[in-house]
């Protein structure tokens, strides 16, 4: 596909590109929230292959319009996870894409630890990333993604990002988000983003995750002028 002029030049504020600057002007609150997520996911455990000692932190909401910096927002917590020695996996549900085509996706890239050292963990923990990684799960069951999630959370904390909410199939979406949450109430390292449009919240209404009521709302827009300014002159 070609590249229009603005996307060629490098245009930060070009919708839909999730490109990151070198320096994120006007979202410092916003980066704020996040950091406090992994800060709590990267905290003491109990043992070496043990829950949190804390407490995981609430489950994030970015909510706001197309072209707006949700996608860019994401790219910046990635690259923050990285030398705090936090794992990122990133799923977007694309309209029209198969359920369970994007469920063993999903699980193959839960699975892909580099550095992983099979020889330090259990049996049972073994089992399910040797599944994953020599594809046999052509039709993954929501049971096998919670078991391959766990085993993933025993090895290194989580950060698991969730984009275009609005376009994930209900009946997996809720699956996902309630194992998810069960995972991260029993004090295992996983923090939760999710990041979508307004439509976003009647999805999440549709999906029965009532708990996901009780998460902590970033809601952004454009930019401010002062800010606009900075991003411009602090490419």
């Amino acid at each position: 596909m070609a590249m229009t002029e603005e996307q060629s030049s490098g245009n930060p504020f070009y919708p839909g590109t999730g490109f990151l600057p070198d320096h994120l002007a006007g979202r410092e609150q916003e980066q704020d929230l996040l950091r406090e997520a992994l800060k709590a996911i990267t905290g003491p455990r109990k043992g070496y292959y043990g829950p949190l000692r804390g407490r995981a932190p609430q489950p994030l909401k970015i909510v706001g319009p197309r072209g707006v910096g949700k996608t860019t927002l994401l790219a910046w917590v990635k690259s923050e996870a990285k030398p705090l020695k936090a794992d990122v996996v990133r799923l977007a549900f694309l309209p029209g894409a198969d359920a369970k085509d994007v469920l063993a996706a999903f699980m193959r890239e839960l699975a892909a630890i580099s550095g992983f050292n099979f020889k330090r963990v259990e049996a049972q923990v073994y089992k399910y990333f040797h599944m994953v990684v020599n594809w046999k799960f052509r039709q993954p069951s929501m049971d096998d993604f919670g078991e391959v999630l766990a085993a993933r959370l025993r090895f290194r904390p989580l950060l698991l990002l969730l984009d275009e909410v609005m376009h994930y199939d209900p009946k997996m979406m809720s699956q996902v988000l309630q194992q998810s949450q069960n995972l991260a109430s029993d004090g295992w390292p996983l923090a939760i983003v999710l990041a979508g449009t307004p439509a976003l919240e009647i999805h999440l209404d549709a999906v029965d995750a009532t708990f996901m009521h009780r998460a902590k709302d970033i809601y952004i827009n454009r930019l401010k002028p002062e800010a606009t300014r900075e991003a411009l002159s602090k490419p």
